[in-house]
């Protein structure tokens, strides 16, 4: 076989591997993108959940004329000591994902 052939042969053979990592890209990155896709939907769905919640949580609050102790909670000199230390487990968690757990 003559080195040309050879050489012919070698960089078919490199142009076939290249175009098969090609398309090997391409699948990883369309998978990649769908599943940051989901995520983002799934993020967006609990937001909205959140939202609710915390809607609900606000009406209540206003229902039960519950506001003005829920704005004197918020400051730290206004808490009981137990309040203070159920408030600093719940800071010191910082949980992700919903501040209610369904």
């Amino acid at each position: 076989m003559s080195k040309n052939k050879k050489k012919r042969k070698q960089l078919s053979h490199l142009e076939s591997v290249v175009k098969q990592n090609e398309e090997k890209l391409q699948e990883t990155q369309e998978k990649l993108y769908q599943e940051a896709l989901e995520k983002l939907k799934e993020a967006e769905e609990g937001e909205v959940i959140e939202k609710m919640l915390k809607n609900e949580a606000y009406a209540f609050l206003l229902a039960e004329g519950l506001l003005d102790k829920f704005l004197e909670f918020r400051e730290y000199f206004h808490r009981t000591k137990a309040q203070n230390a159920l408030y600093n487990l719940v800071a010191d968690a910082s949980l992700g994902g919903l501040w209610i757990d369904l």
